[in-house]
């Protein structure tokens, strides 16, 4: 699919200025964030309806909701605005439905290891604010570097409910104590995915405070807050994870 004509002045200048700040050819990066996304993932919702609007779609400038969103997602959202105002951060806190519909047996590392369906090594690219369904957060664009188990697509999609972001005239502060590193831009992470419907699936619906792990210049991996009393050695987490998928 091209682009239409209109838009191949700003396209170009983008790609340009993109390497210019980032130093990646262009066919190194990840794809971009689309402002709407549908994806066929276990997050038990209608695959008509999208699983993720970027912030400026979901609520436009005068605070009204996209029709996009599905009617309980609106419900949620506008609960979460109801108090809200242009001159301070409405903080929002954790969201817990999600992971009812992916979740496998994961009480520890090893269960995850042997149990989950994928797990990939990605550098991290872009990241853009929006709501996944009802939940505020980010939404972050990566290259796979390693399949450890399982196969994704060269360039994913996954989502941290943790940002702080403007929607429409109201200011979104979305925190989440399961979460006490972000990924920013050329990050490698370790992304952990229980439960897989599609293999060209690109987004990822990783374990809320389980399926993430950050890797460290000095060789560890820093784990997500479920397993947050186990140290990891990277080179000991990708002996384990080959194991499990050779199992």
């Amino acid at each position: 699919m091209g682009f239409p004509e209109r838009y191949l002045p700003t396209v170009v200048l983008s790609l340009v200025a993109a390497h210019l700040v980032f130093g990646h050819s262009p066919t190194s990066w990840a794809q971009e964030i689309p402002p709407v996304l549908y994806a066929d993932v276990p997050l038990g919702s209608d695959p008509s309806i999208p699983v993720w609007l970027a912030a400026d779609v979901a609520v436009d400038p005068d605070g009204s909701l996209s029709e996009l969103l599905s009617s309980g997602s609106q419900l949620t959202i506008h609960s979460l605005l109801r108090n809200a105002s242009p001159n301070r951060c409405t903080e929002v806190t954790e969201f817990y439905d999600h992971d009812v519909y992916i979740t496998t047996d994961r009480s520890t590392l090893q269960d995850a290891l042997e149990g989950d369906a994928l797990i990939v090594l990605a550098r991290v690219d872009q990241s853009a604010p929006g709501f996944l369904r009802s939940e505020p957060g980010q939404m972050f664009s990566a290259r796979v570097l390693e399949n450890l188990k399982g196969n994704a697509p060269n360039s994913i999609y996954f989502f941290v409910p943790v940002g702080e972001f403007r929607a429409g005239p109201y200011r979104i502060c979305k925190v989440d104590m399961r979460y006490k590193r972000i990924p920013i831009h050329g990050d490698e992470v370790v992304l952990m995915v229980p439960r897989v419907t599609n293999t060209n699936e690109p987004f990822l619906a990783l374990s809320t405070g389980a399926g993430l792990f950050q890797r460290t210049e000095d060789g560890w991996l820093v784990p997500p807050s479920r397993f947050r009393d186990v140290s990891v050695k990277w080179s000991a987490f990708l002996r384990d994870a080959k194991r499990g998928a050779r199992e």
